[in-house]
């Protein structure tokens, strides 16, 4: 009876050599391009999304104010820069 459970447990130095064979590795390759992948995808879905949410928010530019009739016809109040003007 003690020799058929003590053919049963397993040497701990077989137990090691099994993590350290060519079986685990293999799909280590495997691994690594998808992941890979998976970050290249992610990235370039991110950077999508990022441009997208620029474009969708951004504001419009006016028409600029290049005549006094521009500035006349445009609805709201317009600023001026007084160090522009050269005072004689």
């Amino acid at each position: 009876m003690d020799n058929s459970l003590s053919s049963k447990k397993k040497d701990p130095e077989e137990a090691i050599s099994y993590f350290l064979t060519d079986h685990i590795s293999r799909y280590t390759a495997g691994k690594f391009v998808t992941l890979l992948w998976s970050l290249l995808s992610f990235y370039l879905i991110m950077s999508y999304q990022s441009n997208l949410r620029a474009h969708l928010i951004a504001t419009r530019h006016e028409k600029a104010l290049y005549t006094w009739q521009d500035i006349a016809d445009h609805a709201s109040r317009v600023y001026v820069d007084q160090s522009q003007f050269r005072h004689k």
